[in-house]
């Protein structure tokens, strides 16, 4: 999902010298997961009064032919003196680039404390984002101060719907959609680890091409240029948060911080992928043993209790193998009939150990 390191208190006028010294284990992955940064890194520079990383939010609250009501939520960090008046813009662009929709509030900042700006927009004749037809409009944020601090914020957006029941399935805008998926890691095969733009487009084109309408990302979160590529394209996606809770599947791997670090990340991923149309599922762990046991499976609860917090309007799922929640009974299972052998073998040797 990301992370900002403040270096507020680090850096001096004139020339600075970043280094970035990186301390990467291995194996920290049942898959291959690339080493150091390979992710795109940014230096952000921004006034004491600015909109948050990741700060704007856009929710579709209702949508019909003639008009699409759309809920923005704007993040402020508030660093500056004193309380002051402020004023927060956000404008809906169509793909002709004329304004579609646009609203503005104000609001006062007080010393010490953060802020949020609520507006609603109203989006006549919407053009509805769906898979097969992957309509986006570009959003703009800014923030004004009385005492004339300015920050701005840009983005895309789609307007679309969500729901789910047992009678009509999963429902886009209102129509039912069978998912037509495949399961992708964040590698680029040959050119590894790194991502690169281009690469995620080729990837999501040639899936698209070859009849597919949506791709699970395994089994950490997808990068923001895939996310894009699928926005643009027209591709469901299915994000994911890790391979584990707190039982390690391989020396170094998340397991040993998960516990500490579970909290931050699934809010980074979140607030990641809330403006991504794309993104119709989060789901909130893959092949977890701790699924099956009946202490542990708190952990489950926990993290759905917090994506559905920061998203309701999405849903969650977790990708589970019967074979690991199972993963202690099994072993006791193979002890008694002589068996060994990891979890492949013992998949392999189902039917006999059921005997």
């Amino acid at each position: 999902g990301g992370f900002i390191l403040d270096a507020t208190g680090r850096v001096r006028a004139g020339d600075n010298e970043i280094k970035v010294i990186l301390r990467n284990a291995s194996p920290s992955g049942r898959w291959y997961n690339g080493g150091g940064l390979y992710r795109d890194v940014y230096l952000c520079s921004s006034p004491r009064d600015y909109i948050d990383h990741d700060g704007v939010e856009l929710r579709t609250l209702s949508l019909e032919p003639e008009l699409a009501v759309v809920r923005a939520t704007v993040r402020l960090k508030h660093r500056s003196l004193g309380n002051q008046k402020a004023a927060v813009t956000v404008r809906l662009l169509d793909a002709r680039g004329e304004t579609a929709a646009e609203s503005e509030t104000s609001l006062r900042l007080f010393e010490g404390e953060n802020a949020e700006a609520r507006l609603r927009l109203e989006i006549a004749n919407p053009q509805a984002w769906d898979a097969e037809h992957p309509n986006l409009y570009r959003w703009e944020a800014a923030l004004t101060t009385e005492d004339g601090t300015t920050d701005r914020a840009e983005g895309e957006f789609g307007v679309r719907t969500l729901q789910l029941d047992s009678v009509h399935g999963l429902r886009v805008n209102g129509q039912t959609v069978k998912l037509r998926g495949g399961c992708i890691h964040h590698d680029s095969g040959i050119l590894g680890g790194a991502t690169f733009a281009h690469a995620e487009e080729r990837r999501i084109r040639l899936l698209k091409e070859a009849g597919y309408n949506a791709v699970r990302c395994a089994h950490n979160p997808a990068a923001p240029a895939l996310l894009r590529a699928c926005d643009r394209l027209g591709m469901y996606v299915m994000d994911e948060i890790t391979d584990v809770w707190t039982s390690t599947k391989a020396t170094y791997d998340y397991g040993m911080s998960f516990a500490e670090h579970w909290e931050e990340d699934v809010t980074a991923m979140v607030r990641k992928d809330i403006n991504h149309p794309s993104v119709i599922l989060y789901s909130i762990g893959n092949e977890i043993p701790e699924a099956g046991d009946p202490v542990d499976i708190r952990w489950g609860q926990r993290l759905n209790d917090k994506i559905h917090q920061l998203d309701d309007s999405r849903f969650t799922l977790n990708s589970l193998n019967l074979m690991m929640s199972a993963m202690e009974q099994l072993r006791r299972k193979m002890a008694k009939e002589n068996a060994s052998g990891g979890i492949n073998e013992m998949m392999n040797s189902l039917g006999a150990l059921m005997g």
